[in-house]
């Protein structure tokens, strides 16, 4: 009967350990899933190389802020209608912030690596290490669900919204057409002062970061000679303004580029930034 007894309590340890390693929910907690359906507000005008956002990442947070889950793997959108489904499990009778991201995703074998970085612990997504110009891969779109008392529903829907601005270098007619602007041209900008990070909780941005976006192919629309990214928001409260310049190669060789920049920008979220430039040095 010791024996037995002995056995049974072990038993006991071994099932209150594996509870454990889940700090939450608790054993007894009712985990209940619900599917999100998400949509991708309708995109900036593409760049022509069709790398906007292709899947969705999403993390579920305490009532205190603390991470609760976060997606194993990002949900993928579907192209034709910008939507996407995630299936977000929650503990009942709590409250959860569930945060969705949606950008670019490389895609390399079976792992997706996100353009942005995003620290899911510290409640963060940053700007990329680094960056190329002229791509539409680094448009970011944002949303957060509020959830009070969750008692289950079963599905529920929610609009992302772009958090980043798009800055644009564009030329006036007549030095466009006098520099004779060929496909062979490339561009790069650097873009300063735009905060490096953006909290995922309630919004708010800090940091200040200074991006060089590399050289690359000046995007195939008449009079834009570079384009390029960076955080920003629609609030007034949190304006964001950010110095730019840009400088142009005739080619890949091209040793002596020429280049043009610009101060104290204002720019917003979901806007487009037009910098029309006059002349170039």
């Amino acid at each position: 009967m010791k024996t037995f007894r002995h056995i049974a309590l072990t038993l006991a340890s071994l099932l209150a350990l594996s509870c454990a390693k889940e700090v939450q929910p608790e054993c007894n907690d009712q985990m209940l899933t619900v599917q999100y359906g998400i949509t991708v507000d309708a995109p900036t005008r593409a760049l022509g190389d069709g790398k906007t956002a292709n899947y969705v990442w999403y993390a579920v947070y305490r009532d205190n802020g603390t991470l609760m889950s976060e997606c194993a793997m990002p949900a993928k959108i579907d192209i034709a209608t910008g939507k996407a489904i995630c299936p977000v499990t929650m503990v009942k009778d709590q409250n959860f912030k569930v945060v969705f991201l949606a950008m670019y995703f490389d895609e390399d074998g079976g792992n997706k690596i996100p353009v942005y970085k995003i620290d899911a612990r510290n409640n963060t997504v940053g700007m990329p290490a680094q960056a190329e110009a002229n791509t539409d891969k680094y448009d970011l779109f944002y949303g957060v669900d509020e959830v009070v008392d969750y008692q289950g529903t079963q599905s529920t829907n929610i609009q992302l919204d772009r958090i980043v601005a798009q800055v644009n270098f564009e030329l006036t007619d007549a030095s466009w057409n006098a520099l004779g602007v060929t496909s062979s041209h490339m561009s790069e900008i650097e873009i300063s002062g735009a905060p490096s990070k953006m909290n995922l909780l309630d919004a708010t941005y800090s940091g200040s970061i200074d991006m060089t976006y590399s050289k690359a192919v000046i995007p195939s629309e008449a009079n834009r000679i570079g384009t390029a990214y960076c955080f920003a928001s629609s609030d007034p409260a949190q304006a964001v303004k950010v110095n730019a310049s840009i400088r142009l190669y005739q080619n890949e060789s091209d040793t002596q580029p020429k280049s043009a920049s610009a101060s104290d920008i204002l720019v917003s979220a979901n806007k487009k930034t037009n910098l029309i430039i006059g002349s170039l040095n």
